[in-house]
């Protein structure tokens, strides 16, 4: 008896199995905008400082009245990186490793709330 190629089915996080996306290398061009693309939900872990860092961009530009959101901040920062070689990604994910908080941290600006002490809405917690 002979044993066809081993295939691995993908299951996402509701048990249906991954769609197969199209080979992209031959898709025609797309000329539609990126914001207006089709969406793929990513789930992401990263250190509480990055993400602090993020959050305060997110009041940068609110404060500059751009209405943006951290996801929206995110993926501008990904698309800028273009024309990037693997040596320049390198040094760059290095510097990140190597990287204090000290040195994430961004300047206070006078016209920026701070998230960090910003109280919740409603009840306080409590705390046992």
């Amino acid at each position: 008896m002979e044993l066809g190629p081993a295939t691995l089915k993908l299951y996402n996080c509701y048990g249906a199995p991954y769609k197969k996306r199209a080979d992209v290398s031959n898709e025609a061009p797309r000329i539609g905008r990126v914001v207006k693309a089709r969406r793929e939900r990513l789930s992401l872990t990263w250190p509480i400082p990055v993400h602090d860092r993020l959050r305060r961009l997110v009041a940068i530009a609110d404060a500059a009245g751009e209405a943006t959101s951290e996801s929206e901040i995110a993926a501008a920062v990904i698309a800028a990186v273009m024309d990037v070689t693997g040596e320049e990604l390198g040094a760059r994910l290095r510097q990140y490793r190597t990287m204090t908080e000290d040195e994430l941290n961004l300047p206070e600006a006078d016209n920026v709330l701070s998230l960090a002490s910003r109280r919740r809405p409603g009840r306080p917690r409590r705390t046992a």
